[in-house]
């Protein structure tokens, strides 16, 4: 696992927000969100938001990695999320009960991170397979010339954001509609990154998300 670094973005802290990113700081996930922590202006009170990569290649792995960062009492945290995909891991119900259980927030993608890419250009409910068709989604419609790991995706998406908080929202709506059945990591496609996003740029904004996230965990 790469060294701690200093916090993305830190600032005078009122709240204190830890993202764990799956993949190194060379990947396209840790590369957007560091991105845009440095690019959002203080809203409100002061907040400090600690964005980490790990090589920890499951999700379970990664929530236990957070969970261990919460139980460190000399440094308190308000919120711990992780960031992973469906794609390539197994063992998503493990996951997300463990995550339930240590107060660990989800930022979850199906199938991959490029879907919430992908929704910065359209509207889809399209079901990819893998991270590579979303790209070829990308590029054979002129969208945007990405690649897998690109290190500047936000800044050539940025302009799109507010399209793709729209249009993720309405999205998880949909396929509540026809997959309702099925445990979130078993839908296709799927993300809340767009809550993620939410907290990054209005940590003080107070709502009640309870809701949410015990459908999201059930």
């Amino acid at each position: 696992m790469p060294k701690s670094r200093k916090p993305v973005g830190s600032r005078r802290c009122a709240k204190r927000i830890y993202i764990l990113c799956e993949g190194s700081d060379k990947h396209s996930e840790y590369a957007y969100l560091s991105a845009l922590i440095k690019d959002t202006p203080l809203q409100g009170n002061t907040v400090q938001i600690e964005l980490v990569p790990t090589e920890k290649n499951t999700g379970r792995e990664l929530v236990e990695e957070a969970a261990r960062k919460i139980e460190r009492k000399f440094k308190k945290i308000d919120e711990a999320w992780v960031v992973y995909d469906q794609d390539g891991y197994t063992l998503h119900k493990e996951t997300f009960r463990l995550a339930k259980e240590k107060g660990v927030k989800l930022a979850f993608s199906a199938t991959a991170f490029e879907m919430w890419i992908l929704l910065h250009y359209k509207y889809t409910t399209k079901q990819f397979s893998k991270s590579e068709d979303i790209i070829k989604e990308l590029k054979n419609k002129s969208f945007i010339d990405y690649t897998k790991n690109a290190t500047n995706v936000y800044s050539i998406t940025k302009n799109n954001l507010t399209v793709a908080k729209q249009n993720a929202k309405q999205l998880r709506s949909e396929v509540e509609k026809y997959d309702s059945d099925k445990k979130i990591y078993e839908r296709n496609p799927y993300t809340n990154l767009d809550l993620l996003v939410e907290e990054i740029q209005h940590p003080d904004l107070k709502e009640n998300n309870e809701a949410f996230w015990d459908d999201f965990y059930k």
